[in-house]
C-alpha cells in the first residue's frame, strides 16, 4: 500500500482557519475614494510644471544631439540678479516697467538687474560711445524683439554701460523702448560678478567671433551670448525657441 494514499494519515490543520477574519473597516472605501479624487489635482499640477521643467532640460540641461543654436550657451551658469545698476535713460513705451519710474502707484524702485525678472533680456554691455558695431547691435535687438510679435511683451532691451558716458541722442532715438542702465560700484560678495560683467563687456575686441549682445533669461540667469556680427535670422530663431519653449516670462 503506497503511505501517500493511506486514509490513516491525520489531517493538517488549516493554518488560516485559526485566523481571525478582520473585516474592512468603514473608513477604507473613503480613504479609496480620497486618493482618487487627487488625480485631478495631480493632472492639473503635471500639466502646469511640464513646460517649466522640458524648457530647462532643454536649455540647461538636456542637449539632444545634432541639435543647433546659433548662440553659445554660457557655462558656467552666472546669476546677475544682484548686480547694481541705475537707470539712465528711462524708456516711454515698449516696456513693461516703465511705471516703475514714472511715479505710478506701482512705482519700484530699478536698482539691481533682478528688479527687471520675470521677462527675457536682451543686453548689450559696452561704453556710452556707439560706434558702427553698436548702432548694429541696438538694431538688431529693437528688429528681432519686434519679430516676436505679440510675444515681444515677454522681452526687455537692456543696454548697460560700463563708463561714466551718456549716450548720443541721436542714436536713442531710434530705440524707445530701450533702457539704458549703469553698473554701480558693488560690494565685496558682488565684487566677483562686477569683474566678470566688465570684463564681458570688452572682451569681444580680444575673442574673435563674440559680440556685445547677451540674453539673460526671467530668472536672472545670463544664459546665451550672440556671434559677431550676429545674424538676424539665427538670433530670431533663438530666441523664438526660448520663448516657445519657457513658461516663465
Amino acid at each position: 500500500m503506497n503511505p501517500s494514499n493511506s486514509s490513516d494519515q491525520p489531517e493538517r490543520p488549516d493554518p488560516q482557519a485559526s485566523r481571525p477574519q478582520v473585516e474592512p473597516g468603514p473608513a477604507a472605501p473613503q480613504q479609496r475614494g480620497q486618493r482618487r479624487n487627487l488625480w485631478p489635482l495631480w493632472a492639473v499640477l503635471a500639466v502646469t510644471i511640464a513646460p517649466v521643467i522640458a524648457s530647462y532640460a532643454m536649455y540647461y540641461g538636456v542637449k539632444p544631439e545634432g541639435r543647433v543654436n546659433y548662440g553659445d550657451f554660457v557655462e558656467p551658469q552666472v546669476t546677475l540678479t544682484t548686480v547694481r545698476v541705475a537707470p539712465v535713460i528711462t524708456p516711454r513705451a515698449e516696456s513693461a516697467f516703465v511705471a516703475f519710474q514714472q511715479g505710478a502707484a506701482n512705482k519700484k524702485s530699478l536698482t539691481q538687474l533682478g528688479d527687471w525678472q520675470g521677462r527675457w533680456l536682451m543686453v548689450r554691455i559696452g561704453p556710452a560711445a556707439c560706434d558702427k558695431a553698436c548702432q548694429q547691435e541696438l538694431y538688431l535687438m529693437r528688429q528681432v524683439r519686434l519679430t516676436t510679435g505679440r510675444e515681444r511683451e515677454r522681452v526687455e532691451r537692456l543696454w548697460i554701460l560700463t563708463d561714466s558716458g551718456t549716450p548720443d541722442p541721436a542714436v536713442l532715438a531710434e530705440h524707445e523702448g530701450l533702457w539704458v542702465i549703469r553698473l554701480m560700484p558693488q560690494t565685496k560678495s558682488e565684487a566677483l560678478i562686477d569683474n566678470w560683467f566688465s570684463v564681458a563687456a570688452q572682451s569681444a575686441a580680444r575673442n574673435a567671433g563674440a559680440s556685445n549682445i547677451w540674453i539673460v533669461d526671467p530668472l536672472g540667469n545670463l544664459m546665451m551670448r550672440f556671434p559677431d556680427s550676429p545674424d538676424p535670422n539665427g538670433m530670431k530663431k533663438d530666441l523664438n525657441r526660448l520663448l516657445k519653449a519657457s513658461r516663465i516670462g
